[in-house]
C-alpha cells in the first residue's frame, strides 16, 4: 500500500539548486547517502542546532530525492537516515507542530522500503508508528490520515478484514468531519457487504431507536409450495420486485427493506432442500441503511406479500405451477366407494384400539375406562348414520369394493377415494404463549390435550393421518402452523382453541373460517386471537381481499358450518338442549391466512365460564365433543361425495 503523496518541497530556485546540494553533503549530519550507519542512523552537533523547521524540511527533500534518483533508492541505508532526521524531530520535542507528521513520514518511508526490498519489519514499524500517531495525537488533522492508512495496510497487507474494520469504523465514529470519512465510509460498505462486517451506528441511521432491525429469515418449503417469513424490530417500509433469471432459477424476487440493519451474522446465502420449490434465499446489507432479501424459486404459479403486525414481520407465500388436482376432482381415480359405515368398522378393525390422553385438570392427563372404551366403539359404528342426518347423501347405490386376497385394508379416505388422507389439528397458543387463562387453568394445556384425543378419534374414526403442528408446550408463530398444514400437503386444517370474555355467564361454541367481516364479536375474538387489536385488524382487510382470491373460501365455509352443527346438536341433545350455538362466523385469523386448503378455526368452549371450563376438562366431555367433530368432517366429506355423483 501506498500512502498519500506529498507535495515534494520546492525549497530554493532551480540555478541554486546545484550550489545546494554541495552545502548539504558539505555540512549533512551524515557524511553521504552511501555511508553506512547503521540501522539507527546518526547526528552530529550541527544538525541538533538546526531549527526543527529546517530539519524536517531536510528530511522532506531526502525523502523526495530518493523517491526520484534511483541510484539513490537502491540503497537501504540512505532510506534509513531520512528516518533517522524525522525519528529526532519527534523524540526530541514531541509537542512540536511537526511531531505528528514527523511520525506520519517515518511510516511513508518505511512503506517505501517495504515496498522495495520486501522485509516484514518495515511493514511492522510503519504500523506501530501509524498507531502512535492516531494514540498520542488524537486532535491532530494527521489523526484519522493515519486511522485509514492502518484499515488500508491490514486490509491489503495483513489480510484481516476485521481489524480493517475496526480502524476504517474509527475514522467513520471519531473524524465524521474529516478528509477521510468519505473514503472510510466506502470501504465499511465493502467490508459490509464482501465480509458481513457490521457498519458503525452512524452509517446506520441518525439514532439507533430509528434503525430497524431485521431478522433472520424463516423458511418452510415443499415441492409446489413455499413461505418466507421476514421479521423486523419495527414496522417498516418495504418494496418488492423481480430481478432477471438466473442459469438455476427462473424466478428471483427481491424485497428492500428501508432504515434497516441487518447483523452480520445473519447476512449471507441459504440453500433450500432440492427437492423443493425454494431454491436459495439471500440476504445482504445493501446499502448503509437498506436491507435486501433475494429469494430464487422455479416453476412459480404465483405469490403473495403481505405485513402482519405484532410482532411486525412480512409473509411471502409462493405457489408452484404444478398444483395437485383438485382433492375432490372426478378426474381423480377412485375405487368405487363402499359403505361408509363398513368402511369405518374396517378401519377401526384393521388398528388396535387405542385411547389418547385428555386433561383432567388444565395439567394432568387421564385415561379412557373400560366403559368409556366400550362406549367409543359403539359411537365409532353409528358415526355414518349421525354424519349423514347433517347433509345430503348419495342418491344412487353404492358398490361394494372387490376383496383382494391378502390386501391391507383401505383405510376410509382410500375407499371413498376424496384425497382426503391428512388432517392438521393446530393446538392453539403454547410456550410463552398461554393464551386465555383463569387461576387454575391455561388455553394452552386444555387446547393440546383435546388436540391429541381428537387426533386419534379421527385416525380411529376416518382412518386418515393426522398430524399435530405442536405435541408439547411450545411456542410457534401463527404463520409457522399454517406452513407446517401447507407443506405436509394436507386436506383439511383446523385450529383448535378456547374463548374468554368479561362476563362469566356467556358460553357456547363457535367456528371461524377466513374471510373479511364487519361483525364486532368476530373481530373481538380475532384480535384476541392475534395478539392484536381490532383497528390493526381493520387495517388488515385490505391486505386480504387479494389473499382471498386463491383461499378455498367456499369450502371452508362449507366445513365450519358442518363442525359447528354436529358439535351444537350433539352437545345441547346431551345437556338437554344448554349448549348455546355462537354460530359460523368469518374473521380475518391470522393463523388461517394462505391455508391451501379448507381451513377453520374452533371456539370450543368459554374458559371465562365456570361450568365449561370444568367440562372442557372432563374426560366424558371431550369425549363426546371429539366425536361429534369427527362427525361434522365426516359429513364435510360425505357432502363433497354426494356433489361428484350427481
Amino acid at each position: 500500500m501506498t500512502c498519500h503523496a506529498v507535495r515534494p518541497g520546492c525549497f530554493f530556485p532551480a540555478f541554486f539548486l546545484p550550489f545546494f546540494l554541495v552545502l548539504l553533503i558539505v555540512f549533512s549530519p551524515f557524511a553521504a547517502f552511501g555511508e553506512d550507519i547503521g540501522e539507527n542512523g546518526g547526528e552530529d552537533a550541527a544538525q541538533a542546532r538546526q531549527p526543527v523547521e529546517v530539519r524536517y524540511d531536510q528530511a522532506k527533500f531526502y525523502f523526495n530525492q530518493l523517491q526520484d534518483k534511483p541510484e539513490l533508492a537502491s540503497n537501504r541505508d540512505n532510506w534509513l537516515k531520512c528516518i533517522s532526521i524525522f525519528q529526532n524531530i519527534y523524540l526530541e520535542d514531541p509537542d512540536h507542530s511537526l511531531a505528528p507528521a514527523s511520525l506520519y513520514m517515518i511510516c511513508r518511508t518505511r512503506l517505501q522500503m517495504f515496498d522495495r526490498f520486501h522485509e516484514s519489519r518495515d511493514l511492522d514499524e510503519a504500523i506501530t508508528q501509524l498507531q502512535n500517531l492516531a494514540k498520542f495525537f488524537p486532535d491532530s488533522r494527521l489523526a484519522d490520515d493515519a486511522l485509514f492508512a492502518l484499515g488500508q495496510l491490514y486490509l491489503d497487507n495483513k489480510k484481516d478484514e476485521k481489524q480493517a474494520a475496526y480502524y476504517f469504523s474509527r475514522v467513520v465514529n471519531e473524524y465524521p468531519k474529516g478528509d477521510m470519512y468519505a473514503l472510510a465510509a466506502q470501504k465499511m460498505q465493502q467490508l459490509s457487504q464482501q465480509f458481513g462486517m457490521a457498519l458503525p451506528p452512524s452509517m446506520i441511521g441518525s439514532a439507533p431507536e430509528e434503525v430497524n432491525t431485521i431478522f433472520p429469515v424463516r423458511h418452510w418449503s415443499a415441492p409446489q409450495y413455499g413461505r418466507i417469513v421476514i421479521g423486523a424490530s419495527s414496522p417498516v417500509a418495504y418494496k418488492k420486485g423481480v430481478l432477471p433469471p438466473s442459469k438455476s432459477s427462473s424466478f428471483r424476487l427481491y424485497i428492500d427493506f428501508a432504515d434497516s440493519y441487518l447483523p452480520p451474522a445473519d447476512r449471507g446465502k441459504v440453500k433450500v432442500d432440492s427437492k423443493s420449490l425454494l431454491r436459495t434465499i439471500a440476504t445482504e446489507q445493501k446499502t448503509g441503511d437498506s436491507v435486501r432479501v433475494i429469494i430464487e424459486a422455479d416453476k412459480i404459479e404465483h405469490y403473495e406479500i403481505y405485513s402482519l403486525p405484532d410482532p411486525f414481520r412480512v409473509v411471502i407465500d409462493i405457489q408452484g405451477k404444478d398444483n395437485r388436482a383438485n382433492h375432490f376432482s372426478k378426474q381423480v381415480p377412485k375405487p368405487p366407494p363402499a359403505n361408509i359405515a363398513e368402511a369405518i368398522a374396517k378401519a377401526n378393525a384393521a388398528k388396535k384400539t387405542s385411547v389418547g390422553p385428555a386433561l383432567a385438570s388444565a395439567h394432568e392427563e387421564i385415561k379412557l375406562t373400560p366403559e368409556a372404551k366400550k362406549k367409543k366403539l359403539e359411537q365409532a359404528k353409528t358415526a355414518n348414520e349421525q354424519a349423514t342426518s347433517s347433509t345430503e347423501s348419495a342418491t344412487a347405490e353404492p358398490k361394494t369394493a372387490q376383496a383382494t386376497p391378502a390386501a391391507k385394508p383401505l383405510s376410509l379416505a382410500q375407499q371413498l377415494g376424496l384425497g382426503v388422507k391428512t388432517i392438521v389439528l393446530d393446538p392453539g397458543h403454547g410456550g410463552k404463549d398461554p393464551g386465555a387463562t383463569t387461576s387454575d387453568m391455561k388455553e394452552k394445556d386444555v387446547v393440546l390435550a383435546v388436540a391429541k384425543r381428537l387426533k386419534l378419534t379421527l385416525e380411529e374414526q376416518l382412518g386418515c393421518q393426522v398430524l399435530l403442528t405442536r405435541d408439547d408446550d411450545r411456542f410457534l408463530g401463527l404463520e409457522e402452523r399454517t406452513a407446517f398444514a401447507n407443506t405436509h400437503n394436507a386436506d383439511l386444517f383446523l385450529s383448535l382453541h378456547l374463548n374468554a370474555y368479561p362476563s362469566a355467564k356467556v358460553h357456547g361454541f363457535a367456528a371461524y373460517y377466513l374471510n373479511l367481516t364487519t361483525d364486532k364479536e368476530a373481530m373481538r375474538v380475532a384480535a384476541l386471537e392475534n395478539a392484536t387489536s381490532t383497528h390493526q385488524l381493520s387495517d388488515l382487510q385490505d391486505i386480504l381481499a387479494s389473499i382471498m382470491k386463491n383461499s378455498k373460501i367456499a369450502e371452508s365455509s362449507r366445513l365450519a358450518r358442518l363442525v359447528n352443527d354436529a358439535v351444537v346438536r350433539g352437545l345441547s341433545d346431551n345437556a338437554g338442549g344448554k349448549g348455546k350455538n355462537h354460530g359460523v362466523k368469518q374473521a380475518p385469523f391470522y393463523v388461517l391466512i394462505g391455508a391451501q386448503m379448507p381451513a377453520i378455526l374452533l371456539e370450543m368452549a368459554f374458559i371465562s365460564n365456570p361450568d365449561e371450563a370444568k367440562q372442557i376438562v372432563s374426560d366424558d366431555h371431550v369425549a363426546e365433543m371429539t366425536k361429534h367433530i369427527s362427525q361434522g368432517i365426516l359429513s364435510y366429506i360425505n357432502s363433497n361425495m354426494a356433489k361428484l355423483e350427481r
